[in-house]
């Protein structure tokens, strides 16, 4: 035996520390020390403590039973080349602890029991510690610790552990399985370092003794993190786990504060009895799987940075996730978290994702927060189908390059964009189809996006607010790509985003508590905007930021009206602006008193010319000019009620799927009656006909050779047998044009002009201008009542006049009829 060997011996049974001034010593020597193989070889009581020593081929304790703890402190142990360095395989230690020890090989501890604990603390492990299967009962710990050989640091699968698992600080040089490993406490990994290659930790910076645990993965010459390390001249390839905890069991918390990682992170249906702590966690080369994951409290990834995707599908969090300033570059998926369950807010506020954000079908107890943040998708930027968020849903000054998709998203609170940007390449920037929100959708404050904003077939509870937003439709952008081209050189319009290439915002058959458009003419939507069949308790907008009406639009680039309104079906209780002017906003309820702008109706007309020219001038509909007039005259505004429904009689009389004969029959109503809203205008019409009327009688009066036409040429005195001969002329009534007219127009008017005076329809005009006629029979005629008879001969001056008071009688008859209609108002706002 050496000098070496003999003063552990001594110093062994004695109970004294071993300080061998790094002299050499035979491995098997040690076995037989702990295994007590000679005479006298008995370690005292308190354990075996040895420092400054070098055992030489290999240690091998397979197998042994040491029921004291082994200390070892400033040791190298050199292996023999064949196996590890130090080999417990299967043996039962008391607590063994190694401060400082340098291992040129592995350390293989499979199926190993340590009664009382196992530590490493600033260690250099040259191979991997390998702990399959392997049962701690306490405390495992390798703090400050570098170990591994640069493809393989620590294998502990099947590990159980009733105590925590320590690695704080350490350089695990290679991967690191914890594979369906049990641990009764927490892994506690802060400032640990996982997958680093080969020469990352460099072992001639081990720290000493006054440097253990300080800084131990700071290795001078080591490339910095996110850049492989050098070997060779060549490039280390990327590990492909740097920790694997695939279903794991730890109860208490996984910490990984500051953490560093080169390769992937896989903790695959892994239950945690307490949550995941990894703030400023750096990890490269490999995401972070928590594929099916539970844990019992929270995921906290505050400031942390992945260059991979941070995977929870279908994981159970029992607290909340917290990723505020989080940092990933994912590729297609930046987060994959669909069908994930979050008992706690989801805040990823200023986070950067490079990536989808795929929370299909998750379900967040909180609220989801997503303020400043920035994500860069591809087609899709968010893919939130189906989630759902029992508070509110934020993504308040994001910026978000691809389409944000939360078709059918159920929110307790709120679904809110205020000041956020938003641009898409194709389809649509933001969709919330189907969506059940309790609070109020705010796409308002600065909101900008390149791409329709579609929320159809919602249900919101509380308002739907643009106001101050800047949405512009793809068609519209000067920036966007052209539309991709079919195979016969047209449009492809079986591209269900080709369907939303022009719209702005799209609502329809919502329902919605209020509605609210934008104020300013810089705030208005370019773009198709359509409410076809939506329903708003309140509806809110203004007049600068309406689209021009329909004769004054000019058609888009690709000569599409791609810049209107669509109103059909659109249903409002509550029109807090009548006129559309600014100043003119109340906050009284419905059917409130409010003061009555000038002209609203007139204002409003504008309003519903905005429509596409198909719905106005091409095919009309109706339904919006009626809505608008109901509400009008529902709020006090009678009059402008009357002006926006002869509007749409107008409009409608125009279109061009009507017939001549219906438009000019509209025409007629309308001049004649203003569509049943004014029978003064036919009972002044009726005036002017009888004046008229009366002025061509007159006129034919004057035609009678004899004064007061009693010689029967063009008026037969009919009643003149009633009255004596010899004073005729002093007792007869006088020809009357004016009665007489007024008697035609209103037959049921007796003023005695009909009854004294008939039309002699054989009377002619010579061509001197004289009357000529014959009336020797006339006045027999008309007092047997025939002086109105169709005479034998051809047209005369008596028959035109006879049809022309036919003609006022039965102008005289509508007339009175139109203006009767119009006083009961049967006309009024039919089709």
């Amino acid at each position: 035996m050496s000098a070496g060997e003999r003063r552990l011996i001594l110093a062994a049974v004695r109970g004294e520390v071993a300080d061998l001034g790094d002299q050499a010593v035979r491995g098997s020597v040690l076995r037989d020390l702990l295994e007590g193989a000679r005479p006298g070889w008995v370690v005292h009581a308190s354990g075996l403590k040895v420092q400054r020593a070098r055992f030489t081929g290999g240690v091998d304790l397979e197998g042994c039973r040491f029921d004291k703890p082994l200390f070892m402190s400033r040791v190298v142990i050199e292996s023999d080349g064949q196996r590890g360095a130090l080999a417990i395989e299967d043996a039962r230690l008391e607590r063994v602890s190694l401060h400082d020890v340098r291992l040129d090989g592995a350390l293989l501890a499979d199926r190993a029991v340590f009664a009382n604990g196992f530590y490493l603390s600033a260690c250099d492990i040259a191979g991997p510690l390998q702990l399959r299967g392997a049962s701690v009962h306490g405390t495992l710990a390798a703090e400050a610790s570098q170990i591994g050989d640069g493809v393989l640091a620590l294998d502990a699968t099947h590990l159980n552990v009733l105590g925590p698992v320590v690695l704080r600080r350490a350089c695990l040089r290679g991967e690191s399985r914890l594979v369906r490993a049990r641990l009764g406490g927490a892994l506690q990994a802060e400032g640990a370092e996982f997958g680093a290659g080969g020469g990352a930790c460099d072992r001639a910076n081990l720290p000493g003794p006054a440097e253990a645990g300080e800084g131990m993965c700071e290795a001078s010459g080591a490339a910095p993190f996110g850049l492989p390390a050098l070997a060779g001249g060549r490039a280390e390839p990327p590990l492909h786990a740097a920790l694997d905890l695939s279903g794991a069991q730890v109860r208490g918390d996984i910490l990984l504060t500051t953490a560093k990682g080169h390769g992937a992170v896989v903790a695959r249906q892994t239950q945690v009895s307490g949550g995941i702590v990894a703030s400023g966690f750096s990890l490269r080369g490999g995401g972070f799987d928590l594929g099916g994951a539970l844990l019992e409290h929270g995921l906290t990834l505050d400031e942390a940075r992945l260059d991979g995707t941070l995977g929870f599908d279908g994981a159970r969090l029992g607290g909340a996730f917290l990723a505020r300033g989080l940092e990933v570059h994912g590729g297609r998926i930046a987060i994959g978290a669909a069908r994930s369950r979050i008992a706690g807010d989801a805040d990823l506020e200023r986070s950067k994702l490079v990536g989808l954000l795929d929370v299909r079908g998750a379900h967040v107890s909180g609220s989801v927060r997503l303020t400043a943040a920035r994500v860069y998708g591809a087609a899709d930027a968010v893919a939130g189908e189906s989630v759902a968020v029992d508070g509110d849903f934020a993504m308040d000054k994001s910026v978000v390059f691809g389409c944000v998709r939360l078709g059918s998203i159920s929110a307790g609170g709120s679904l809110t964009a205020r000041g956020a940007s938003m641009k898409v390449e194709r389809g649509v920037a933001f969709m919330a189809t189907g969506a059940q929100v309790g609070g109020d959708v705010l796409l308002c404050d600065g909101l900008r996006t390149i791409g329709a904003v579609l929320i159809e077939r919602a249900r919101v509870g509380g308002r739907v607010d643009f106001g101050e937003s800047h949405v512009t439709a793809l068609a519209l952008a000067g920036d966007m790509p052209a539309r991709r081209a079919d195979k016969r050189g047209g449009v492809d319009r079986s591209d269900v985003a080709e369907q939303y290439r022009h719209h702005a915002i799209a609502l329809a058959d919502s329902v919605m508590n209020r509605l609210v458009m934008p104020r300013r003419a810089e705030s208005r939507p370019r773009g198709i905007v359509d409410l076809g069949r939506a329903h708003a308790v309140v509806f809110e907008d203004y007049a600068a930021a309406w689209p021009p009406p329909v004769e004054a639009r000019a058609a888009g680039p690709d000569g599409r009206d791609g810049d209107h309104l669509v109103l059909a079906g659109f249903v409002y209780d509550d029109l807090v602006n009548p006129s559309g002017e600014a100043e003119d906003v109340s906050g009284a309820g419905a059917g409130s008193a409010r003061a009555r702008p000038v002209a609203a109706g007139e204002r409003r007309i504008a309003w519903l010319e905005a429509q596409s020219a198909r719905d106005v001038a091409f095919q009309f509909r109706p339904d919006a000019w009626r809505q608008l007039a109901r509400r009008l005259a529902a709020q006090g505004f009678e009059g402008d009620a009357r002006t926006v429904d002869v509007a749409r009689r107008r409009w409608q009389a125009r279109s061009l799927d009507r017939g001549r004969l219906a438009r000019w029959r509209a025409h007629i109503f309308d001049l004649v009656a203003l569509f049943g809203y004014s029978p003064w205008r036919s009972l002044t019409l009726l005036a002017v006909m009888v004046l008229a009327f009366a002025g061509l009688y007159a006129w034919a009066a004057r035609q009678c050779p004899q004064p007061h036409c009693l010689d029967n040429s063009v008026f037969i005195a009919s009643r003149q047998g009633e009255y004596p001969a010899r004073d005729l002329r002093s007792v007869y009534p006088a020809f009357d044009p004016l009665a007489f007219s007024l008697e035609s127009a209103v037959p049921f008017v007796d003023l005695g002009a009909s009854a004294h005076w008939q039309i002699n329809a054989r009377w002619r005009l010579s061509e001197g201008g004289a009357t000529a006629g014959d009336t020797r029979s006339a006045a027999g005629e008309a007092a047997q009542g025939t002086a109105g008879a169709p005479a034998s001969e051809g047209l005369t001056f008596g028959r035109l006049l006879s049809w022309a008071r036919i003609i006022e009688t039965l102008a005289g008859l509508a007339l009175i009829f139109l203006a009767m209609a119009s006083f009961l108002g049967v006309f009024r706002d039919k089709r």
